[in-house]
This record gives structure tokens, C-alpha cells and sequence, in this order.
């Protein structure tokens, strides 16, 4: 995915504290970790949305980041939910 692809998809989004929990592949082209991150989204519709004292849109997220080796550098390819990751790779499932 291009730079600036991905940054035009994270316009609306901030994502703090990211963390890699665990690596759960590496291989010759590919590779696969499982990440979290605190999101907050900032798109300005959300300014319309009426919250309770003590709610936020905010959230902890968990994903699996799926990266590929192009001869040169690893390069973000998409993040997928674990649940659709391990329905795409289930030999990668914790036994």
C-alpha cells in the first residue's frame, strides 16, 4: 500500500500507543503481528454525537497487521480483526 494511501485513510482517526503483542508469523515475503492501539475517530459528523459525562468514542482496538517483504523492506499490507485474520489463516490459530 502506498504511503500516502494509507495516511489518507487515517485522516479522521487518531491512533495512540500502538503496541505489537506478539509476532505470529515471519516467513521469506510475509509476516504477521498482533497489535493494539487506543483509537479515537475525529471525523466532524462525530461533533454531533451526544455523549454522557464520563463516555468517549474512544477505544482499545486489537488487530493483526499483515506485512510483506519486498526484497528490500517490510511494507504494511491492511490490519484485519483477529477473528477474520484466523478465519483466512486458520494454521495460524493458538492450539
Amino acid at each position: 500500500m502506498p504511503l500516502a494511501q494509507f495516511l489518507q485513510g487515517k485522516q479522521h482517526h487518531v491512533y495512540a500507543n500502538p503496541a505489537i503483542e506478539k509476532v505470529l508469523h515471519v516467513g521469506r515475503t510475509d509476516g504477521f503481528l498482533q497489535v493494539r492501539v487506543v483509537w479515537t475517530p475525529t471525523h466532524p459528523d462525530l461533533q454531533r454525537v451526544q455523549l454522557q459525562p464520563g463516555e468517549t468514542l474512544t477505544e482499545e482496538l486489537r488487530m493483526v497487521e499483515s506485512w510483506r517483504f519486498d526484497g528490500e523492506d517490510w511494507c504494511y499490507v491492511r490490519a484485519q480483526r483477529p477473528e477474520e485474520f484466523l478465519e483466512e489463516h486458520p494454521e495460524l490459530a493458538p492450539r
